[in-house]
C-alpha cells in the first residue's frame, strides 16, 4: 500500500493500530521513512514493511512484489489498496480533463 499522504496515510495508521502488517510504499525513501517513523511513534509495536516504488517503474513494481512475497505467505494477503490520481489531457480544462481512480 502506498501510504505517505491523505487517505493512504490514514488507512496505514488505522491498519497499524489494529495490528495488521502494513506494506507501505512511497516514491521517495526519505518520505516513506518519515511516514514509517510517524506511525511507529503512535503505535510502537506496529509491523511495517517499507519499499520504494513508483507506478511508472516496472523494476520498482517487481521489487515491491518480491518484498511482499518474501515477507508473508501470499495466500494470507487480505487486501491491496492503491489510490492514485491520474491526469488526462494535461493543460486542458473541462469536465473530462481529470480522472481519479481509487
Amino acid at each position: 500500500m502506498a501510504g505517505n499522504a491523505g487517505i493512504r496515510f490514514a488507512l496505514c495508521k488505522k491498519l497499524a493500530q489494529d495490528g495488521h502488517t502494513v506494506f507501505l510504499g512511497a516514491g521517495s525513501a526519505s518520505k516513506g521513512t518519515s511516514v514509517v517513523n510517524d506511525i511507529l511513534s503512535l503505535y510502537p509495536k506496529a509491523e511495517i514493511v517499507f519499499f520504494t516504488w513508483h507506478i511508472t517503474s516496472e523494476e520498482l513494481i517487481e521489487a515491491a512484489a518480491r518484498t511482499v512475497k518474501e515477507s508473508i505467505d501470499p495466500h494470507k494477503l487480505d487486501a491491496v489498496v492503491y489510490n492514485a490520481g491520474i491526469v488526462r489531457n494535461r493543460g486542458k480544462r473541462g469536465a473530462n480533463s481529470y480522472v481519479t481512480f481509487t
